[in-house]
């Protein structure tokens, strides 16, 4: 049900600024949901989140603010994680009902630190796929599914290509993973990408981002200058993109630290997309909106750094 917001008092503090920034930026599918779920605007085509309560949160959709009560209790993240999930149950995207099931032909090593997972689809249909497209993956009983980006799919195929976290979950599972084991991938979710067509684009990115970037750039359909600006820890990972072939248009450069990428010479770009760890990608797009208010900056967590 939707309410104007009236007499509740908003939460405050640098910590809430950054947990709706993160939430816009990592979670819009799922604002979204809440809109469709739990406000009149049943067919809602995007929506932002505008302030925290203790009781629930307002969003913003097509310059209407609704407040959507929180659902459960307990820490102000459970109570957005539950109602999330609630929205997701009432308009039957949960549990996701697109659940494959493919089969491991190949597990090799990329790089420094990546694993290359080659599976065959078993019939599993993803003619939809385009770049950023990730699923779910059951990686361990009684841990909640990892997402991962879905590097290349055709001929029956798809490539997943995972970082290796150290000794997480995700990263254990990949690398013990082999040829004919069945593998579980479920739902799909679509990168949201700044309008690329705009004109000058930038895409940053640490480890994490690269399937994605690699998979931009081999169907890259723009004509306007590129800048491709990375970052790893290891060398060694900068061979993950030996296979990938430049756009006429791009140029690659290696940064020590992306917060420098945001200070990149050059013209203001039209369009900025960015995927880091979820601290560093709140931080960047900070810098990044105050130097290009005009760009179309979008950032997101492909990861968290553990306390």
């Amino acid at each position: 049900m939707s309410r104007a917001v009236t007499a509740r008092q908003p939460l405050t503090g640098d910590e809430i600024r950054a947990t709706i920034t993160h939430l816009n930026d990592d979670h819009a599918e799922a604002l979204l949901y809440c809109v469709r779920a739990f406000t009149p605007q049943r067919k809602a085509e995007r929506a932002e989140l505008r302030q925290l309560f203790s009781d629930g949160l307002e969003v913003d959709c097509a310059g209407q603010r609704s407040f959507v009560p929180f659902v459960g209790e307990g820490t102000l993240e459970e109570q957005v994680q539950a109602t999330f999930l609630e929205a997701m149950k009432r308009l039957g995207v949960w549990p996701p009902r697109r659940v494959a099931h493919w089969q491991l032909e190949k597990n090799e090593r990329v790089g420094a630190h990546f694993r290359r997972l080659t599976l065959a689809l078993n019939g599993d249909d993803r003619s939809d796929w385009r770049p950023g497209d990730s699923c779910r993956f059951d990686v361990a009983e009684g841990q909640t599914p990892r997402p991962y980006t879905l590097r290349r799919v055709g001929a029956g195929r798809v490539l997943v290509d995972i970082y290796s976290h150290e000794s997480s979950p995700g990263s254990r599972w990949a690398r013990e993973l082999r040829p004919g084991e069945t593998v579980t991938a479920r739902g799909e979710r679509h990168e949201l990408f700044p309008d690329f067509a705009a004109g000058e684009t930038w895409l940053l990115g640490d480890e994490t981002a690269l399937p994605t970037i690699a998979a931009l750039l081999e169907t890259w359909p723009h004509h306007f200058p590129l800048h491709v600006l990375l970052q790893v820890r290891d060398a060694g990972d900068r061979a993950y993109l030996d296979e990938v072939p430049l756009p006429p248009e791009a140029r690659l450069t290696w940064v020590d630290h992306l917060q420098d990428a945001a200070g990149w010479p050059g013209t203001a770009p039209a369009a900025v997309w960015a995927a880091a760890e979820v601290g560093a990608s709140l931080a960047l797009k900070k810098t990044l909106k105050a130097r290009f208010p005009a760009a179309d900056v979008n950032t997101i967590g492909y990861w968290r750094q553990a306390p």
